[in-house]
């Protein structure tokens, strides 16, 4: 039901603010797989109030200078057709052993869209980038 600013209410939706125990155990799920930025160089964070400042500092960095720091190339074709690569902070090797999964190159638009690919340093995601732009102009999805 939408109310007089026209949003929108769900009675069954439910907030819940975590407690702090709720957090640290957040925290200790997920926090060692949890990264920021040095000089292009990933590196654990080491605490979850740590983790809250990095994200903080990239929306700032972001507000300030209108550049991503964690954007590491974009390539936009028109036709509605990009390839984004990008830093997650957050480790996506779900399974498996290996080094860190941390930066993801997408594509998005064309027969190709949400392709992805993943790679642990921004050296391999330059690289990374670098193959997909060029794949897709060697299929002729692009000039």
């Amino acid at each position: 039901m939408a109310d007089d600013n026209n949003n929108i209410r769900f009675s069954t939706f439910l907030r819940v603010d975590p407690s702090a125990d709720e957090l640290e155990n957040l925290w200790k799920h997920f926090g060692p797989r949890c990264y920021r930025l040095v000089w292009r160089t990933p590196v654990p964070i080491e605490n979850r109030l740590a983790f809250g400042k990095v994200f903080a500092d990239r929306r700032l960095e972001i507000t300030k200078s209108g550049i991503d720091p964690w954007r590491v190339a974009f390539t936009d074709f028109g036709r509605s057709l990009t390839v984004s690569t990008v830093f997650l902070g957050l480790d996506h090797r779900f399974m498996g052993e290996g080094p860190p999964l941390l930066f993801e190159t997408i594509i998005f638009g064309g027969e190709h869209d949400l392709d992805l690919s993943r790679t642990s340093t921004w050296e391999g995601a330059e690289a990374m980038h670098a193959r997909t732009v060029e794949q897709l102009r060697s299929l002729k999805v692009v000039k």
